[in-house]
């Protein structure tokens, strides 16, 4: 659904405001589409015994057959023990819910200043954030409670701030500033600036618990699927971003008091999934901001129609932001909750010139 507004401002700027969301259901999942045979996580209480032979446990549901002789009780207690995994690429159980108010201000004009600056206030929901398999590094919790996975998306970012601007200097012959000499002139005039400008809000954080074993009752994934388990409410979370870096310790980000292993057993079998959600719903990565910055002149040969030559300076992160990377969010690691490395390098220059004929 779009709603939209359009009003025309003075110093020719046109401002549009619009609404925009959208509803989606029954939407490949790309979660799950590799869990269609899952141990229910009923059974997870039963810890290292998973690992035992269902022939030694008379007292539990079997689905397995004799004739397929050892079978562990995670296996037997699958839908359809005798397959490893039953997988639909395109399994439709997913839903999602977006909403977003998205404000445009535009100025066009063939000199001065023009500029399109957007800037969109958006919240993405979704219980998966692609379809198909292969789409993901994990999978989905529990495949019997998929309503469990609804949170925010992915590429979910609140504020999103992008900026682009060109300014045509006013020198030189026509212009508000010229000179009465010629040569003066072909040095002031022609010059143009033009930028652009992102910042935008950080990534969501997702806590796993990374000690557990997982593949053998999980289907197809190469790394952990558990999450760990939300402690403290998300005032307390996090720290901040930190000012500096320590690249060799690590900079704390996220509060590790905050956050917990969900309980399990001595052979790291989870007892039950993580409380977290699927993405945390209030603290997210260190907010995003860039600036690149272009610097242009172009001289006109008087003596020859349409020969003109062209000298540019591209500068990409034209402050120098180190910017701030994202924290390690493996509640079994050491490290976890911290941050190592910066998100930029530094400023770099490019410059160029070109003749046109």
């Amino acid at each position: 659904m779009c709603i939209r507004d359009r009003y025309e401002l003075p110093w020719e700027i046109v401002l549009e405001t619009n609404y925009i969301g959208s509803k989606g259901t029954r939407l490949e999942d790309g979660l799950f589409a590799g869990t269609q045979n899952q141990m229910p996580l009923d059974y997870l209480y039963l810890g290292n015994a998973l690992f035992d032979s269902i022939w030694d446990h008379p007292e539990l549901p079997n689905n397995a057959s004799p004739e397929m002789g050892w079978v562990p009780v995670y296996q037997a207690l699958k839908p359809f023990p005798q397959y490893y995994s039953v997988r639909n690429p395109h399994f439709l159980g997913a839903t999602s819910l977006y909403n977003s108010m998205q404000i445009t201000a535009t100025r066009r004009t063939e000199s001065g200043l023009s500029f399109l600056a957007a800037y969109t206030f958006s919240k993405a929901i979704g219980s998966s954030d692609a379809p198909g398999l292969g789409l993901y590094s994990y999978q989905g919790q529990d495949f019997y409670n998929r309503r469990n996975e609804r949170s925010l998306t992915t590429f979910h970012r609140p504020h999103n701030l992008k900026v682009t601007w060109m300014y045509n200097l006013p020198f030189g012959y026509g212009q508000k500033w010229s000179s009465d000499n010629g040569f003066v002139n072909v040095l002031i005039a022609g010059w143009t600036i033009s930028a652009i400008h992102n910042y935008r809000s950080g990534s969501p954080l997702s806590i796993v618990a990374g000690a557990y074993h997982w593949n053998d009752w999980y289907i197809g994934s190469p790394s952990a699927g558990w999450r760990g388990d939300v402690i403290l409410g998300s005032d307390a979370q996090s720290y901040g971003p930190p000012e500096n870096i320590d690249s060799e310790n690590g900079s704390q980000f996220l509060n590790p008091a905050a956050f917990a292993q969900p309980p399990g057993t001595d052979g790291w079998i989870p007892l039950r999934v993580g409380t977290a959600p699927r993405h945390l719903p209030d603290v997210r990565g260190p907010a995003m901001f860039s600036e690149s910055v272009a610097i242009k002149k172009v001289s006109e040969f008087p003596w020859r129609e349409g020969m003109s030559l062209e000298i540019r300076a591209d500068i990409t992160n034209f402050f120098n932001r180190a910017g701030v990377g994202g924290p390690n969010t493996n509640i079994s690691s050491s490290d976890f909750g911290k941050i190592y490395s910066n998100r930029w390098g530094p400023r770099t220059w490019q410059l160029g010139m070109r003749l046109n004929f």
